[in-house]
């Protein structure tokens, strides 16, 4: 029978519109559905043969639409993140890394900012290939928070070289970096400053060559030793803005301080003559009064206190000088501006003893109570008006320090209100307070 004259229904919809496909023998198509089936009339029985279901015509052109939407998305997900991310990666180390980088505490220090706010200084260190990195980081002490952006200095790697933070007379913060340059602290931007080439420039007939070496001079707060560049020693103070070769300064201040005409106290501990080695020698804190000039160099001298009861003293009067508290001088202190003494007596002996800072009301002094070096190191706060110990404790009373009591070396730099100290550079210190109230341990997991 005839396709064209006999009604064939779709086989997938049951629909009766369908007509023969073009070109190809017995196929139909469903104009419904749009099934395409082969439809045979043999022997008078009539055999339907489904070619392709709609759906499955459609299924190829569906999936190669979803994979195009798809990779069309995936792309510009990855246009818009894959950009950041990559230079993310490329800007921040891995963990390990950050930590690598961070390096060790090399030294630390406070500074007491108007208002009763800190800042908490902090010297970092480490080896990057041939190259010494300093980074100095400066964070609030309550909060730990980042208050300047760090930054970083790089030296040729060498052992040689130290680090030394000072409060000078001008009570500003110094920073003497690896003995080669000398930095000062910006309270307002909270950023030390590299102030060595305005010391070059301020001496400039003596440092025309440049700086090869600067650090704080040995006892003293605030003079400089310099080496220039062509090997001359120079001794210089940054606030007086004077110099002297270092082989002159002691003939020269002897000359200078002559016509100084003012009085200058300040706060020792001085040893006293006696029996035994020079380690088991008592020391006794005094307040001193010597010759001084504003705008003048000022230079420390040692002193040595020989008692006037003592066989030494009264055997030779002319060879001491009396200074007050029953104690004398080697008569050459005269020469260097010493005028007077008085010794703050007190009932326990100190031995070995050092004033490791002290600020305008506080002296701020350890020592040992015997000679013998194993016992425990006492660390006192002496009132400076009332000439008395405000607070006394041995270093294993004192909580931050205690790990380190038999083996402790003695580290602190003054504020107004108190003392920044540490058991040694290496490891983070404490705040302890003008009456001996330890306010802040940056070693208990805080800021």
């Amino acid at each position: 029978m005839s396709l064209k004259t006999r009604k064939v229904f779709c086989p997938q919809c049951g629909a009766g519109r369908c007509q023969p496909v073009p070109g190809v023998s017995n196929m139909l198509a469903c104009q419904s559905c749009g099934t395409q089936f082969i439809f045979t009339d043999g022997g008078g029985v009539a055999q339907v043969q489904i070619a392709q279901p709609a759906s499955k015509m459609l299924w190829p052109q569906m999936q190669s639409l979803k994979w195009a939407i798809g990779f069309l998305l995936l792309a510009l997900v990855l246009g818009f993140l894959l950009p950041p991310v990559l230079e993310a990666l490329q800007q921040r180390p891995d963990a390990a890394a950050q930590r690598v980088e961070e390096g060790r505490l090399d030294t630390a220090a406070l500074y007491e900012n108007s208002g009763g706010q800190f800042s908490h200084v902090q010297l970092l260190q480490w080896r990057r290939g041939e190259q010494e990195v300093f980074r100095i980081k400066v964070t609030d002490m309550q909060t730990g928070k980042l208050l300047s952006e760090p930054r970083e200095y790089r030296f040729t790697w060498s052992t040689d070289g130290s680090n030394a933070f000072r409060r000078f007379s001008d009570d500003k913060l110094y920073l003497t970096l690896k003995d080669r340059m000398l930095l000062r602290f910006d309270p307002g931007a909270q950023q030390f400053v590299d102030i060595t080439a305005q010391v070059a420039e301020r001496f400039a007939p003596q440092l025309s060559s440049g700086i090869s070496k600067i650090k704080v001079a040995y006892r003293s707060n605030e003079n400089l030793e310099i080496t220039a560049s062509d090997g001359t020693e120079y001794l210089a103070s940054w606030i007086s803005a004077q110099i002297f070769k270092d082989a002159d300064a002691s003939q020269a201040y002897t000359q200078a301080v002559q016509g100084y005409t003012q009085l200058r106290t300040g706060w020792r501990v001085a040893p006293v003559d006696g029996p035994g080695s020079i380690s088991n020698r008592r020391y006794l804190l005094v307040q001193t009064w010597s010759k001084w000039e504003p705008g003048q160099i000022f230079i420390n001298s040692h002193i040595d206190l020989y008692p006037n009861s003592s066989e030494r003293v009264k055997e030779d009067r002319r060879g001491y000088l009396d200074a007050g508290s029953g104690y004398s001088v080697r008569p050459y202190l005269k020469d260097k501006g010493f005028v007077r003494l008085q010794a703050v007596e007190m009932q326990t002996p100190r031995f070995n003893a050092q004033v490791l800072a002290q600020n305008s009301q506080r002296v701020l002094l350890v020592y040992s109570p015997e000679p013998d070096s194993s016992k425990p190191r006492v660390l006192q706060l002496v009132d400076k008006d009332a000439r008395r110990v405000v607070w006394s404790r041995t270093i294993d009373q004192v909580e931050p320090l205690r790990e380190s009591a038999s083996n402790w070396y003695a580290g602190a730099i003054a504020v107004a209100s108190g003392f920044y100290i540490s058991a040694n550079g290496a490891k983070p210190g404490f705040y302890l307070d003008n009456n001996g109230g330890l306010v802040h341990d940056f070693a208990a997991g805080k800021p």
